[in-house]
């Protein structure tokens, strides 16, 4: 950029975000819908990579008014960027929560068999942790399912202090997942911190499995309530987890 570009540029205050979107424009003809549509994904590229999520919004607000487009429809196309973007970045947490390939499913049944191994500790703090996030639906194995489902009843009724474990096993495969996790050793664990620790990743999962959920719902309806609901469920876990 020359030194009377750079001068004009700082005289009128326009942003760096601004002038991007001001270069990108003039590679389009905002006329034709075809051309229109290529700059708003091109320019939603530009507001994914703004770091805060109020300055992103005062763009969004203002291009929308600009532009004639309506700031759902703005926010929508960000959001896929945003979350396209989460996806590419390395995972530097032990469980990742792309739950698409192969090694990821080898992790979600190492999370699983973690979860019951905290369950088969015998402690009742331990569970009233578990149970408020982990549903027995959440797991994907179904021996896993039942064995949870099975842990949980005995602890509701109490009888989960009295009882050998295996016990509650209907399956050769229950049997052997059970025996394989209490053949970990449980004395000195400190299981309350163990139990955050999983916890955490496992609701790092969940959040990730309902994003790739409702991207895929936005895709397939064409009902305007159901996008409406759909993006705004999907802005505020953005948001809550406070990821750009």
């Amino acid at each position: 950029m020359d030194g009377e570009r750079f001068s004009k540029l700082i005289d009128s205050s326009i942003t760096a975000v601004e002038y991007k979107i001001k270069m990108l424009k003039n590679n389009y003809n905002l006329e034709d819908t075809t051309d229109k549509i290529r700059f708003l994904n091109k320019m939603a590229e530009i507001l994914a990579k703004v770091p805060n999520n109020i300055e992103r919004d005062i763009y969004i607000e203002k291009l929308s008014k600009d532009l004639g487009v309506g700031k759902e429809a703005l926010i929508a196309e960000v959001e896929k960027h945003l979350f396209k973007d989460e996806n590419s970045k390395e995972k530097t947490y032990s469980l990742q929560a792309n739950n698409e390939n192969k090694s990821n499913n080898a992790e979600i049944s190492e999370i699983e068999e973690t979860i019951l191994y905290l369950l088969t500790s015998k402690s009742k703090d331990v569970y009233d942790e578990v149970k408020k996030y982990v549903f027995v639906d959440d797991l994907k194995s179904e021996v896993s399912k039942s064995l949870c489902s099975k842990i949980y009843e005995s602890y509701e009724n109490k009888t989960i202090f009295n009882i050998d474990l295996t016990s509650l096993c209907s399956s050769t495969d229950e049997l052997n997942l059970i025996t394989k996790i209490m053949a970990k050793p449980n004395t000195s664990v400190d299981f309350p911190k163990i139990t955050e620790e999983v916890l955490s990743n496992f609701k790092s999962i969940k959040i990730e499995r309902r994003k790739s959920e409702l991207l895929d719902l936005m895709k397939s309806t064409t009902d305007t309530t159901e996008l409406n609901k759909y993006q705004s469920e999907l802005r505020e876990i953005i948001q809550s987890t406070g990821r750009k």
